[in-house]
């Protein structure tokens, strides 16, 4: 019979081919399954006599082919007709350069635009810009120790174990050969070889463990090297605040998300890759010394799919993975900004706006990876084909077969061969046992050999073809060394020459080269005092930043105390000279290391000295403060060890300590930058008279006369177009005592009696009896007084559950809380919709890809089939529709890949939107941050969780690919198996399962694990964000190496844990690799029931068995491989299914706290409209009522439960402004934040009635903030001041038509004509005259212009010398119709900036210049902390309340940085020309001409508070 005959079964035997046939059912079945059927037709092909004459002289006719192609590619070029004229030299550079441009996507296009990506505040990409040399990967990770850092101790164990593990695969080889060849032996001799097995698999399993220990311990180790060797740049030559100052070429947007998250993916790649490769050598050695040609093939084998995956890859690919990487890095920064700034986005109603940024980069972020997921397909697909053959039999695997088949052809008796072909498959042969023994063991050598080459190739296509971390690292770290490089201090300019601050002549420039002051000339010596006045952006804080060497100095030369030796270079300089400025730095950590920042004292200030020191500035009560584990929303510290003192202190709290911190230090010289803007008078004039006391000179920025009096000079700064083009004026003050000079204080107890006695001596003169520190405690004991049942139901409130504990009650099981996350992400009937059609077509795919999978198998024990027989011609047909099947069942797996991640990015985002929505709902995501109601349960990093959501569908997606493909080729087989071994089917699976659960005795809380990683991990991210935020103040003072020491430890602690955890898990995979790792026990449980099998359904003949049987007895042993596999992928799934449970319980707990926040509003709302609607009728509530402000019994309580204020009562009208002074930690902002909503109002019987206030949050018309705190949100220029709207210029439609009106003199003189070439030149394809009548007096000469599109419109007045036309000025708006224009209304202005009255608040508070520096104008983006000024932020932000004009303006500290003039000229803008009534929350009484009234709070009463008239 030949190959193809036996196959098919057809016809009758005789008796001898009866005796060889299986004895079972289903063993006949798989006989007649032998081979593919794809197989068979090419061997009938091929059979064929004209055919075979060619198969016969093959290597003649591929010689010949060979020759024909070369001796075609020499007569190519003969044949051409013509040849193309050599392009000129400027040509063909043109020509070239255009190549180059096509063929380097250097712009990747955004999702439906054609304008390539720009960074933003709000969206950074990569952009081509002129960077240092990038160093290798390994440069970064070894440093100057090249390979003695990289081939450590533990590389040189893991070749060790890789030796002694190649001995134990040859002997596990040996064993699993020898198993098959016994299959169907009657002797007893199996049971010695068959227990061996798994003798060995134990040991394998303890050495293939301890081979990822030491690859963990290594990446741990290297994540501390890059990361150190990192902060040694970041945090030297303040590198990390000129990151952001140095231009495009040396900027890095997102330096902390490169540190905390690139690096880690980036060692992780490279410890495998050292690994693998070190494996692959050591076994490719070995085991050339025991078969030669096993050993090369592989690395052929592996070398060959790397050409065919490079040349796969399509060039927009890698770009593309670029771009994820960035907006993922992008999209986790966005969420911690919002989490900083949460109370200000709250306060001014941007919920929405901010949102719908993240949902911008969500989109943003779907876009990139749909880009790489697609354009990757076909490199997938072969990556996949080459490297994973367990879940789809790939080239892998085939090729295995195929060497085993070829180099077993030998093995057959020439005697036993039929006809000198092949020998027939169904005659018993004595040898075939001892054949199919050969090439199992050949095959297991092929595999033993690739795992380790794979592994290294597919590392290395990660790292060198798609690998966006490894490049970010690369790039942060090329230009920190460059920074290095780059001489930050210039010893020409600076100097020490002395204690002297001194500028001679010194040209002040900003980074952007506009020049502020000219030949600046001043001398500051010790004991002297100098103000530097002027208004904002004139260069005050300019001055500082030139003396901190923040900015390069053009010309001139600067003296000043350590000359061009940095503070963060020498401690002892910050004796010498000491920045205070106007937003505190806060340290993170105790209240002693907050009080000696930049230093740090070993244990802290001993009590009674911190005491002290705070008793100078008023803070004394800070160190009786209770701080709990709840008390700081983002890094809880119960032990005081990680508070966040920017949450817990006001900001004139802060400011106090940092004027605690300056007397602390005792500088010879004290740079004072509005630091006293925030704090009473009393403590202000405290600083000026103990710092002239102790002797120190004091450099001041100022805007408020009062200070003239404790200073001997000014410099008056009005810009640098002014005073002969210097821009500065230095002058004398008039001194009442007359100039007096002392040096510094050098002693310790002269130094603390000097501030002693001021002390006493203040609170002496202000009382009159001399008790101040009993007039301390009769306040504290007024407060405690009013906060007694507080306090206790405070108490009550802290052993409330918590939100792990109220997710697991309402969500007891794993499960349960797995389903509740779906349930959200399918919140939408057409998410339920869209996610059905995903699911229907991965289980068709399923089905498609299980009968490929089974084909695939029937080819591959074909040819073992035909390699047994001798049929060289079957062994080649078999391989070639094996390889045919390989890429289509590839193909399939793929695509099923594919909709599975559209599946998970489709549930990512509806989850996400879910929890965004929440969050949003009534400012939630604010609320559980510090919580006002006992209800609500606080979360640490609520915002941050939401990249748990992502990585939770990662996870799930990985192990749906995993698990379903085996699984559902399991669930085709498994008929097959118990038709086979009947009872023992679900005994072996059953066993499989049980004992993976006996292995979870010695499983670590992977919950716990996760959990506390994850908690540490964020920790580390957030304190680098947090440097990144305050980089400017940190750079001022010094205090980067006081920040690397906060961050540092922490960052060892997730280093420590993650060893802890590497352990544990070694410990616990060595038992479950053993009982659940296909290739240990479960295969040799497969070969005993495959034994079983064979005894069953092999008939004994004397002759031996036929290749037939034998081959379907493989084939039944095959069916038994998937179930394995499925078993073995779902018991593995359990650590996975935990992971999932801890990122399920981490999302929940958000949402539980979000519910709870919403709830908790919800009642709020309800019983202050309740309470409203009951004294309305019993009439209650005055006639202010109605469009006023009404507050009635309000009791102002802290979270710790201290009531600042009692029975708080008092009314607002429109029209009548209010002042609310008094002392820090007096409850001003607290009191801002009930009136805004921002905080739960306390008070049995409290009332607070505004206008329009329907949910407990006022709208924005009836009450808008300018908040202490400033905040600047991300977008152009125009979304400054329509912030919190959210303005597009997609929201318009067709025509885009812009309208000029101007006067009615304007239509004379050919205007029509000069608007045409004017807008003409802007953009417009058509102008026209339009005649409207605008009111019954007159008319206005209006013309329109239509544009091509809404971004050519706003860039055409973008800037505003485009409203002006040859002097003449228009007012420019949107519109699409003469009838809509004849009103001159702006029915757009919630899509469209309402420019003309943007431009119109600007002027108003005096920054009208903002946008004319601007080259883009309205449409500028920038990162406008770090543009603008502190004084101009403030403005920009009080700008916001003209533009939105609300009945009242809740100001809160916002004109601090303001000159007094402007200041009052700002309030009487606001109240007399827009209408606005202020709430003025201040620490003194100012402008009591434009302020009625005035509500005290602080007050030494009962109630804490007193109403009285200005």
């Amino acid at each position: 019979h030949s190959l193809f005959q036996t196959s098919s079964f057809e016809g009758l035997f005789n008796m001898a081919d009866l005796m060889a046939l299986p004895l079972l059912p289903v063993g006949r079945e798989l006989s007649r399954q032998l081979g593919s059927p794809l197989a068979s037709l090419l061997f009938w092909l091929l059979s064929h006599p004209r055919v075979a004459v060619v198969w016969r002289h093959k290597l003649k006719v591929l010689a010949s082919v060979l020759v024909s192609r070369a001796a075609l590619q020499r007569l190519r070029p003969l044949l051409r007709p013509t040849t193309q004229p050599a392009l000129a030299p400027a040509a063909a550079a043109a020509e070239e350069r255009a190549a180059a441009a096509a063929a380097a996507p250097d712009a990747v296009e955004d999702a439906g635009t054609k304008e390539p990506l720009v960074a933003t505040s709000a969206t950074a990409v990569l952009q081509p810009a002129v960077t240092p040399a990038l160093p290798t990967a390994v440069e970064i990770i070894t440093g100057d120790k090249r390979w003695q850092s990289l081939l450590g101790w533990e590389v040189a164990g893991s070749a060790a174990i890789s030796v002694v593990t190649f001995k134990l695969f040859t002997q596990r080889i040996y064993a699993l050969a020898a198993t098959v060849e016994m299959l169907t032996s009657r002797k007893s001799e199996w049971q010695k070889v068959a227990w061996q097995y798994p003798l060995f698999c134990m040991v394998s399993a303890v050495l293939g463990q301890s081979l990822d220990y030491l690859r963990a311990v290594v990446t741990i180790k290297w994540r501390r090297n890059v990361t150190r060797r990192l902060h040694d740049l970041y945090f030297s030559n303040m590198s990390y605040y000129r990151l952001m100052s140095q231009g495009q070429e040396l900027s890095v947007l997102d330096p902390d998300i490169r540190i905390c998250t690139d690096v880690t993916a980036m060692v992780d790649l490279y410890s495998h890759l050292t690994f693998s490769m070190v494996q692959a050598s050591v076994l490719a050695f070995t085991f050339s010394f025991w078969n030669l040609k096993v050993a090369l093939g592989p690395p052929l084998f592996f070398i060959a799919g790397l050409t065919l995956i490079v040349k796969s890859i399509p060039a927009e690919m890698v770009p593309a993975t670029m771009r994820l990487a960035e907006s993922d890095g992008i999209y986790v920064q966005m969420l911690t900004r919002v989490q900083l700034h949460a109370e200000r986005i709250f306060a001014l109603h941007g919920v929405d706006y901010e949102f719908g940024l993240l949902r911008r980069h969500i989109d943003r972020i779907k876009e990139f990876s749909r880009r790489v997921q697609y354009t990757s397909f076909a490199k997938t697909v072969v990556e996949c084909a080459f490297f994973y053959p367990q879940e789809t039999p790939g080239f892998m695997e085939l090729a295995g077969h195929t060497v085993a088949a070829v180099l077993s052809l030998g093995d057959v008796p020439s005697e036993a061969l039929h006809g000198g072909l092949s020998l027939d498959p169904l005659a018993p042969q004595a040898w075939t046992p001892w054949h199919v023994g050969g090439q199992v063991a050949r095959l297991h050598s092929w595999f033993n050999m690739c795992r380790p080459w794979g592994l290294f190739t597919d590392i290395f296509v990660k790292i060198h073809i798609q690998d966006g971390n490894t490049l970010r690292v690369q790039e942060l770290y090329a230009k920190l060394l460059a920074l290095k490089q780059t001489t930050l201090i210039d010893a020409d300019v600076f100097s020490d020459a002395g204690p002297v601050i001194s500028f001679d002549r010194v040209t002040i420039e900003t980074p952007t080269k506009q020049t502020l002051l000219k030949q600046l000339t001043f001398e500051l010596r010790e004991g002297q005092t100098l103000l530097v006045c002027g208004h904002n952006g004139v260069g005050k804080s300019s001055i500082i930043r030139c003396l901190c060497a923040l900015w390069p100095i053009p010309e001139g030369r600067i003296s000043r105390p350590g000359g061009a030796v940095q503070a963060e270079e020498d401690l002892h300089l910050h004796d010498e000279l000491y920045y205070l400025p106007q937003k505190p730095c806060n340290v993170l950590g105790s209240l002693s290391d907050q009080l000696t920042y930049p230093t740090q004292v070993e244990g802290g200030l001993p009590e009674a000295e911190l005491r002290r020191w705070l008793r100078y500035v008023d803070l004394e009560h800070l160190a009786d403060r209770a701080i709990g584990a709840d008390a700081v929303s983002r890094l809880p510290g119960g032990d005081g060890a990680d508070i966040d003192w920017e949450i817990l202190l006001s900001l004139g709290e802060q400011q106090a300590l940092s004027i605690g911190r300056l007397l602390y230090h005792r500088p010879r010289f004290a740079i004072l930058d509005e630091c006293t803007s925030a704090v009473g008078k009393g403590l202000e004039r405290r600083l000026f008279e103990m710092t002239k006391e102790l002797g120190i000179a004091c450099l001041t920025i100022a805007h408020r006369p009062v200070l003239r009096d404790h200073h001997e000079r000014i410099l008056q700064l009005s810009g640098a177009s002014a005073d002969g083009g210097c821009g500065w004026h230095l002058s004398d003050l008039p001194q009442k005592e007359g100039p007096s000079r002392r040096y510094r204080v050098m002693d310790k107890e002269e130094v603390r009696r000097i501030l002693d006695a001021r002390l006493e001596a203040e609170r002496t003169a202000s009382r009159g009896d001399g008790s101040a520190l009993a007039a301390f405690h009769s306040e504290q004991e007024l407060v405690a007084r009013r906060s007694t049942g507080f306090v206790a139901r405070h108490a009550l409130a802290a052993g409330a559950a918590s939100a792990d504990v109220l997710v697991r009650c309402r969500w007891p099981s794993r499960l349960a809380r797995f389903l509740a996350l779906l349930r959200l992400a399918l919140e939408r009937p057409e998410e339920r919709r869209a996610t059905a059609g995903r699911v229907a077509v991965m289980a068709a795919l399923l089905v498609v890809h299980a009968r490929l999978v089974w084909m695939q198998w029937r080819g591959q024990t074909g040819l073992m089939l035909a390699s047994m027989c001798g049929n060289r011609l079957r062994v080649f047909c078999e391989f070639a529709s094996n390889f045919l099947m390989v890429g289509v069942a590839h193909g399939v797996a793929q695509t099923f890949r594919l909709t599975s991640w559209s599946l998970h990015q489709h549930l990512w985002e509806g989850l996400t939107r879910a929890i965004q929505k929440r969050a949003m709902q009534d400012g939630a995501f604010f609320k559980v941050t510090m919580p006002s109601d006992p209800a609500i349960p606080a979360i640490e990093n609520p915002l941050q969780r939401m990249s748990d959501i992502k990585a939770f569908f990662n996870i799930m997606e990985d192990q749906v690919n995993k698990v379903t493909l085996p699984l559902s080729t399991a669930l085709m087989l498994m008929p097959t198996m118990l038709r086979g071994l009947g009872f023992l089917s679900p005994a072996l699976l059953t066993f499989n399962y049980v004992s993976f659960w006996l292995c979870q005795f010695v499983a670590p809380d992977f919950t716990a694990l996760r959990e506390r990683e994850a908690v540490l991990d964020d920790r580390f991210k957030f304190l680098h964000t947090r440097l990144r935020a305050i980089a400017e103040p940190v750079a001022f003072s010094g205090g980067g190496r006081a920040e690397r020491c906060i961050i540092e430890p922490r960052f060892e602690a997730v280093l420590q844990h993650a060893e802890r955890s590497r352990m544990k898990e070694a410990a616990y995979n060595t038992v479950t690799v053993f009982f659940t790792d296909y290739l240990y026990l479960p295969i040799w449980l497969q070969r005993m029931l495959s034994r079983q099998y064979a005894l069953i359904n092999t008939p004994h003949h004397p002759a031996g068995i036929s290749p037939n049987l034998l081959a379907s007895n493989l084939l039944f042993d095959r069916s038994i491989q998937y179930p394995q596999v499925a078993v073995q992928r779902l018991v593995l799934f359990s650590p996975h299914w935990e992971r999932m449970d801890s990122h399920c319980q981490r999302c929940l707990e958000v949402v539980v706290a979000f519910e709870a926040a919403s709830s908790a509003a919800a009642a709020a709302a309800a019983s202050a409209a309740a309470g409203a609607a009951l004294r309305a009728r019993g009439g209650a509530v005055g006639a202010s009522a109605t469009n006023g402000i009404v507050v009635q019994g309000l009791d102002v309580v802290t979270q710790s439960g201290r009531c600042l204020v009692r029975d708080l009562s008092f009314d607002v009208t429109p029209g009548a402004p209010l002042l609310v002074t008094g002392p820090n930690a007096s409850g001003k902002s607290l009191f801002g934040s009930i009136l805004m909503g921002l905080w739960a109002p306390a008070g049995k019987a409290n009332a607070i009635s505004l206008p329009g206030d329907a949910a407990g949050l006022p709208p924005p018309s009836t009450i808008a903030a300018a908040p202490q705190r400033i905040y600047i949100p991300l977008g152009p220029l125009h979304n400054q001041l329509s912030y919190p709207e959210v303005i597009s210029a997609a929201a318009l439609a067709p025509p885009f038509r812009l309208l000029a009106q101007g006067s009615p003199a304007a239509a004379a003189g050919g205007c029509t004509e000069r608007l045409r070439a004017h807008f003409a030149g802007l953009g417009a394809v058509e102008v026209s005259e339009l005649v409207a009548q605008a009111s019954s007096v007159q008319k206005l000469f209006i013309a329109w212009a239509d544009f091509p599109s809404a971004e050519a419109l706003l860039k055409s007045i973008a800037r505003p010398e485009a409203w002006v036309v040859d002097g003449t000025s228009f007012k420019v708006v949107f519109g699409e119709s003469a009838a809509e224009m004849e009103t001159m209304k702006e029915h757009k202005a919630s899509v469209l900036p309402n420019l003309p009255q943007m431009m119109a608040v600007l002027r108003a508070v005096g920054i009208e210049h903002v946008v004319s520096r601007e080259p883009e104008g309205w449409l500028a983006e920038r990162i406008w902390e770090d543009t603008l000024s502190g004084g101009e932020q403030q403005r920009l932000c009080l700008a916001r309340v003209f533009y939105r004009r609300p009945t009242f303006g809740l100001l809160d500290e916002c004109t601090s940085m303001v000159a007094a003039d402007a200041e009052e000229d700002l309030y009487r803008r606001l109240i007399h020309d827009w209408g606005v009534t202020p709430i003025a929350l201040t620490q003194r009484l100012f402008l009591p001409e434009l302020f009625g009234r005035e509500l005290a709070l602080g007050a030494r009463n009962a109630d804490g508070w007193e109403l009285t008239t200005c």
